[in-house]
This record gives C-alpha cells, sequence and structure tokens, in this order.
C-alpha cells in the first residue's frame, strides 16, 4: 500500500508542479526567437547579435534587428520570393560546398548583423564576398572594416 501511496504522491508533484510552472509562466517549451539586450557600454539597450541562434529565421533576425529579410536573404546569396523562413543555420548548408576548412554559418549571420547594426561583436568569422556587397550599399563598410577583415572575406561569386 506504501509503495502505491508513494507513487501517486509523485505523479501528483511532478505534474502538479509542471502545471504550477505552466500557469506562472516558468514553462516554456519553445524559443522566444528574442536576443537579449546589452545591459552597459556603447550598445546598452541594444538586441545583443552573439544571441543569434541557428533557429532564427531571417525574419525574426529583421524584427529584432530592424535588417529586412530580403537583405539578409541577398547578403548570403539566397534567392527566394519568400527570404522570411530562412534560417540562419540555412547559411553553413548553402556553403557546405567549400569545405571543412572554410565555415560560413550562423556565426557569418551574427557578424553581419554586427556590422550592419554597428553592435560590437567579440568574435571574427567569415563573411561571403556578398555580404561585404550589401555592408557597402548600405553604407556600413569602411577602409578600416575592409583592412581588419580581409582575410575573412570569402569569394563566393
Amino acid at each position: 500500500m506504501k509503495s502505491r501511496t508513494l507513487f501517486i504522491a509523485i505523479i501528483l508533484i511532478t505534474f502538479g508542479g509542471i502545471l504550477a510552472a505552466d500557469e506562472l509562466g516558468f514553462w516554456k517549451t519553445q524559443s522566444s526567437k528574442v536576443p537579449t539586450v546589452i545591459e552597459e557600454g556603447v550598445s546598452e539597450g541594444l538586441p545583443n547579435p552573439e544571441d543569434i541562434k541557428g533557429s532564427y529565421t531571417f525574419l525574426d533576425i529583421e524584427k529584432a534587428f530592424g535588417i529586412e529579410s530580403a537583405t539578409l536573404a541577398r547578403a548570403f546569396n539566397f534567392e527566394t520570393d519568400n527570404p522570411d523562413i530562412i534560417k540562419a543555420m540555412d547559411v553553413k548548408t548553402k556553403y557546405s560546398y567549400l569545405g571543412d576548412d572554410v565555415e560560413l554559418g550562423t556565426g557569418s549571420v551574427k557578424m553581419f548583423v554586427s556590422i550592419y547594426t554597428g553592435v560590437s561583436y567579440t568574435s571574427i568569422e567569415n563573411l561571403p564576398s556578398t555580404a561585404v556587397t550589401v555592408l557597402k550599399e548600405h553604407g556600413k563598410w569602411n577602409d578600416i572594416l575592409e583592412k581588419e577583415l580581409s582575410n575573412y572575406i570569402i569569394d563566393v561569386d
């Protein structure tokens, strides 16, 4: 009899805890696709490009950072009528033909967003040449970036 009571108590506590957490808003099964906000420095109050995940769509990035999904699609050389559904992780798949020695992926999207928005990014990632072209067209590229990042620009034209 005691083991049955214990079993019922465990079930009630487990599911009761989940139900209570759900009611209080702590239980989430999906991410919100909202990047964290930078809390200090010159970019204080702005969304953090380092928080972009591979599952973020270009529409998620547009909503968070104000860069149109069509601009992102052009930067990463996606030809589509619906750039909103492209995910940051799709960049890696698109450029997988470059081999294991050249990495273009979510980190490249983070760096592009960082340069485009002017929010600092702590690492240096490869950028496709198409992204540099888009940054130049939008006045976001300068001689300093050219000098610092010339070894990280991958010709994909």
